[in-house]
């Protein structure tokens, strides 16, 4: 009788109606065709770019390199392109290449069909890939330097490892574990073509997509969710070799998210800093913000990247650049700085100047050099007639510091 009597007041409506559109049915995105974006460009070649979000976060534990190995295995099947880049990311893979507008429809459709049926490594291939890895080749790992201080910053989470992986994994993965990682990273949902060129690019567009149709139609994958360990204050790590150029970064987790209010303020806040640094004798420096340091995932940082113009002058190119840093987060930029960056228009120097000093942390950096002379490194003076060691200008307890051999690193 009671409930007669409420339906009499309530009406007929159905009582499981949600009172908010729910959006596309999960089961509707998995199945969705994959997004091909068309770009005109005032160029005589096409770019072609395909962004799968398959990157060495999802590299399964105990198995770091199996990301960055099926990736190669998609660019070589892309037989009617002339080369395929591969940029193996945190969380995405970026597979980049150019064609001539003639053949750029060909190109289009030899990508798309590599995405759904990659080449299988040879022996050789994987032993070449182990090589570079072995040696820290910057064909692998370009910036030793940043990818250390990364590992320091991200340990115990999934992106605190080489992204090119190991090169034991390289010399032991299967066919199978690859093509298990490539049927659960590389779907529909995860994948997105952009096609950047003059003219018509419509026949390209359809032959990417057509051939996309053959990605399974699986939900992808979750993004790893775990956060960074709170920093223990300064540490430094200096890598030995004879071969690398001579590189130096500083970094710490950040916290802030693209998600938040004050995102596009901190990339203002960064296109000032490294607009108003001059290259100097010793070398040059900037803050890098980008996918190198999760830019478009759950965990972004903070890197300094450091560019000495020899290994004898590392050391003064690094202090250079921390003391940048340090004014940079406690002054923060002036209006004219940001004026001729042509900042948002809700960026001002008082609101960037309380966004750094809350979220850049200096004393909590963690330090990374790649240097030929280790030894000389650590206790070269800092000045003619000073003895003080570069550890002790940055204010490096004894224990935080430490010297590795590059080769072998990724053994």
């Amino acid at each position: 009788m009671r409930f007669i009597v409420l339906l009499a007041l309530v009406g007929p409506r159905p009582f499981c109606r949600p009172a908010i559109d729910p959006g596309p049915v999960r089961a509707d995105l998995a199945d969705a065709p994959v997004s091909v974006v068309l770009t005109p460009a005032d160029t005589n070649h096409v770019l072609i770019t395909a962004r799968v979000r398959a990157g060495s976060a999802f590299d399964p534990v105990g198995r770091e390199g199996v990301a960055a190995l099926t990736a190669h295995e998609v660019a070589q099947a892309a037989t009617e392109c002339s080369t395929v880049s591969v940029t193996v990311g945190l969380e995405a893979i970026t597979f980049t290449t150019t064609a001539p507008i003639d053949a750029a429809t060909a190109c289009s459709g030899s990508l798309g069909n590599a995405l759904v049926n990659p080449s299988p490594l040879t022996a050789h291939d994987r032993d070449t890939h182990a090589q570079a890895l072995v040696s820290a080749s910057i064909q692998v790992i370009p910036d030793l330097s940043a990818q250390l201080v990364r590992e320091r910053i991200y340990r115990a989470h999934p992106y605190g490892h080489a992204a090119a992986g190991r090169a034991s994994v390289a010399q032991t993965v299967t066919d199978i574990e690859l093509t298990a990682f490539h049927s659960r990273h590389y779907v529909r949902g995860t994948t997105v073509i952009t096609l950047a060129g003059p003219g018509d690019l419509a026949a390209g567009q359809r032959a990417v997509a057509d051939a996309l149709l053959g990605l399974p139609r699986t939900l992808p994958a979750d993004a790893p969710r775990q956060s960074p360990l709170l920093p223990e204050g300064r540490s430094f790590i200096v890598a030995s070799s004879k071969t690398l150029p001579p590189t130096a970064a500083a970094g710490h987790a950040l916290p802030l998210s693209p998600d938040d209010a004050d995102w596009s303020v901190w990339l203002d806040a960064v296109s000032a800093f490294n607009a108003a640094q001059l290259p100097e004798a010793s070398g040059s420096w900037s803050i890098i913000t980008g996918p190198e340091v999760a830019w478009n995932t759950p965990h972004p940082m903070l890197l300094l990247s450091v560019r000495p113009a020899s290994h004898n002058t590392t050391t003064t190119a690094l202090l250079s650049a921390i003391q940048a840093l340090e004014t940079w987060a406690q002054e923060g930029v002036t209006g004219e700085q940001l004026l001729a960056i042509g900042g948002q228009a809700d960026t001002n120097p008082d609101r960037v100047r309380d966004l750094l000093q809350r979220v850049v942390s200096p004393d909590t950096l963690a330090f990374a050099v790649v240097t030929d002379r280790n030894d000389w490194f650590e206790q070269a003076p800092i000045e003619g007639n000073d003895d003080t060691t570069v550890y002790i200008r940055l204010g490096i307890d004894e224990g935080h510091h430490h010297t590795v051999q590059a080769q072998g690193l990724y053994r």
